[in-house]
């Protein structure tokens, strides 16, 4: 929608704490680590917020790691 405001950061998260942080770039999100788990990920950009979280879940699967979830961080902190 026009005027409408996009976070520009959402933290990403699982039952255990947070995973990383989502930043909105020019063309996506790139993928911040901060899980060991999830270092394959780092550094790596996302045309969308959902494919990130997807790819997320699907990593957490493969790995056997607990159950993923996204949120905003409404802060702008992170």
């Amino acid at each position: 929608m026009k005027g409408t405001l996009l976070p520009g950061r959402f933290v990403v998260g699982s039952e255990g704490g947070k995973i990383g942080v989502a930043v909105r770039k020019q063309r996506g999100f790139e993928f911040r680590s901060d899980h060991v788990d999830f270092a394959a990920l780092d550094g790596r950009h996302f045309p969308r917020a959902r494919s990130l979280v997807n790819e997320v879940a699907r990593l957490a699967r493969t790995a056997r790691l607990p159950a993923i979830s996204a949120r905003r961080h409404d802060s702008g902190l992170w």
